[in-house]
């Protein structure tokens, strides 16, 4: 759920954001939009900061009355502000400051010395790489679609199989929205959402279905072998001892994966996420539709160069170029090169294996990444990332029954040999 999930634009409506020790950070309220007359005649009463500072755990008498600065949208009578530090951190100053409107309050902030004024930066313009990166994913989209409308209008294709993939994206698209939408403002409000989420998720439904169209004809009669998981899977079969075989090695491939170190910073869908299992599943959905569209482009891509270049090996190597030049491009971070790697192993995957173990390598190592599981009981978030852990855990387990097709995983003969 989003902080504008709804948005606050109706009186009385509030949100607030907690740090990871549960401490108030941001208090938001809005106030009425109109006053009755002898309302308004009233003198303003003197809000009590109390509330906030204790659910900010706060000790007021370690701080010092300062002149707020910080200036909310809200209409406001009060204001207030301090400066400090916690007591977990002396050394980091933190400022806080509260407004109030009638003796309510509506704003309130703990502040510290790398936060800055958001409404007063000037908008970020997009850089060169990330223009590059928009246009070059247009193009593979575009081409795509041209090919996907030929293939369909030759009779071409696995068509049953692109619909069933198109109806798997649009039920990701759509449980993800109901696992972290906001359901409960008014049932107008929630059929807005719902309309809303049906037209987006049937979009992304029509596109994956057009992009596999376009790509499975070509790639099936090229390289069988790396679509023969992904069709029967589509097919329902999800219980072929080929299918579980390859989604036992992506499983294998991610968990090696997820324990590479991750540098990236942390972002809101991680933190949205460690909040309880149901936004936990949508941030795995997300991150689920996320892996089956990358691995789709990069099938796309990879058809495009080999069928450029004539060999295989070329291909790669120019894919693992590419993306080496995107990080270059983004700053040469740890986390954009040891990306470039993955999508190396990750195109290797769909030249000798194909999409389903692309996918499925792809899935545990971004929610491994992303939520890394913990043995701390304590942790407010353990029962998230444990949900993590026996998600990997599933996957595995059913990849080797499946592989196993009924067979026992030990021989009998051999436990009982002396």
């Amino acid at each position: 759920m989003e902080r504008n999930d709804p948005p606050p634009v109706f009186a009385g409506m509030a949100g607030l954001l907690l740090d990871t020790q549960g401490r108030l950070t941001e208090f938001d309220a809005v106030p009425p939009q109109k006053e009755e007359p002898e309302q308004a005649a009233q003198p303003p009463r003197d809000p009590d900061w109390t509330p906030l500072l204790n659910a900010a755990a706060l000790d007021i008498a370690d701080f010092q009355p300062a002149t707020p600065e910080w200036i909310p949208l809200d209409a406001i009578d009060a204001r207030a502000a301090w400066t400090g530090s916690y007591k977990d951190a002396p050394g980091i100053p933190i400022r806080v400051e509260a407004a109030a409107w009638r003796g309510r309050p509506v704003f309130f902030r703990v502040l510290g010395p790398w936060v800055v004024p958001a409404r007063q930066q000037p908008p970020q313009r997009t850089e060169g790489s990330g223009l590059l990166l928009l246009g070059f994913a247009y193009l593979v989209f575009g081409l795509a679609l041209l090919l996907a409308w030929r293939n369909f209008r030759a009779g071409k294709g696995d068509n049953r199989g692109a619909v069933r993939l198109g109806m798997a994206i649009f039920l990701i698209f759509l449980i993800k929205w109901l696992c972290e939408g906001n359901h409960a403002v008014s049932t107008g409000w929630f059929l807005g959402g719902f309309l809303s989420a049906v037209s987006s998720s049937m979009f992304w439904g029509l596109l994956s279905t057009a992009l596999y169209i376009a790509l499975e004809p070509h790639v099936r009669r090229r390289w069988p072998r790396s679509m023969i998981t992904w069709t029967r899977l589509l097919a329902g079969g999800i219980r072929d001892p080929l299918v579980g075989g390859h989604l036992l090695i992506g499983v294998a491939i991610g968990v090696a994966g997820g324990l590479l170190p991750n540098p990236n910073q942390v972002t809101e869908q991680q933190l949205q996420g460690v909040l309880d299992a149901r936004r936990m599943f949508a941030s795995m959905l997300d991150l689920l539709r996320d892996d089956i569209f990358i691995a789709m482009a990069l099938f796309f891509l990879f058809f495009l160069l080999r069928a450029l270049l004539r060999r295989e090996w070329i291909a790669i190597t120019a894919v693992m170029l590419s993306a080496v030049l995107l990080a270059a491009l983004n700053g040469a971070s740890i986390a954009s090169f040891i990306g470039a790697i993955m999508l190396g192993i990750t195109i290797c995957f769909i030249a000798r294996l194909g999409m389903l173990p692309a996918v499925a390598s792809m899935f545990v190592t971004n929610i491994l990444s992303n939520f890394p599981p913990t043995t701390d009981t304590s942790l407010w978030y353990f029962g998230s990332r444990a949900f993590v852990f026996f998600t990997v855990l599933a996957m595995a387990g059913y990849g080797t029954y499946t592989a196993l097709a009924g067979r026992p995983m030990f021989k009998a003969s051999l436990l009982d040999a002396d």
